[in-house]
């Protein structure tokens, strides 16, 4: 199965969010992890790292999510 999610707003919430040096970032509806691919990729530029916890109740899109940013070893997966 194909997990297929367009993440909305992206811009304005990557630009709102402006990560900063070591902080903290919870995505509570991880789904697709487009948000928090974006925050991965803008803070791999700005900061050593920082440290991202993403929440799904789905386990297909858990792992979508695992799939698409597995390049990144600062984001913590949670089934809840």
């Amino acid at each position: 199965m194909v997990f297929k999610h367009i993440p909305v707003l992206l811009n304005e919430v990557t630009e709102y969010l402006n990560p900063q040096p070591g902080k903290i970032y919870i995505d509570c509806t991880l789904g697709g992890a487009g948000h928090t691919e974006a925050l991965l990729q803008k803070s791999q530029t700005q900061i050593s790292k920082s440290k991202i916890y993403g929440f799904d109740l789905d386990k297909e899109a858990l792992q979508a999510a695992k799939d698409k940013v597995s390049r990144f070893d600062n984001i913590e997966y949670i089934q809840d």
